[in-house]
């Protein structure tokens, strides 16, 4: 093999290698909790009660409308009692879509949201799904944990930390309002 024919090996290899996080999820930079509290316009918890998927007008994408009924709000002004979170995936009849790193809903599932505002008065989940926590309750310990959903995201730079491990719900609360106070 001649050297040309080696460094086009080399590089072809070298692309792949980097492009396969791609193919497998969304890549992002990384937004610890310090960012997404300050980048967030509304921080809530929230149970969601209703759930829609729907075709969007050119009938090219099917994006979801989860509704969740507010119940602690932690930043915001105006956001009222019940809000409804536009993201990308769903199913309409059996045509499904699934987006890497998008954040999914279940009816009945409480959550801890992140938001940005939308044009149309919705709101996206900041961060993807960076900013969207599950509430489980492990029933052993009787302890509430914020779950992360990272599902599907690669992260640029590949930094990990404890940002995807489960946190207790109180700590996490308490740390997202002193990071608020210290806004002031």
């Amino acid at each position: 093999m001649n050297q040309r024919a080696i460094l086009s090996l080399v590089l072809a290899l070298t692309a792949l290698v980097l492009a396969a996080p791609l193919a497998l999820g969304a890549a992002l930079v990384r937004k610890d909790i310090p960012t997404m509290v300050e980048e967030a316009d509304v921080i809530c918890l929230g149970t969601v009660v209703a759930l829609e998927s729907r075709w969007d007008e050119a009938h090219g994408l099917i994006y979801s409308l989860a509704t969740v009924e507010v119940g602690q709000i932690l930043k915001g002004d105006e956001v009222s009692n019940k809000l409804v979170v536009r993201y990308l995936g769903g199913t309409v009849g059996d045509v499904g879509m699934s987006v890497p790193g998008a954040p999914t809903f279940q009816a009945g599932e409480d959550v801890l949201l992140f938001l940005a505002p939308e044009e149309d008065g919705s709101y996206s989940v900041a961060g993807m799904s960076q900013g969207k926590y599950t509430i489980e309750r492990d029933e052993p310990s009787g302890i509430t944990y914020a779950k992360p959903e990272l599902r599907g995201l690669t992260f640029i730079g590949g930094e990990e930390d404890a940002m995807g491990e489960p946190m207790p719900l109180q700590e996490l609360l308490t740390w997202i309002e002193e990071l608020l106070a210290s806004m002031e």
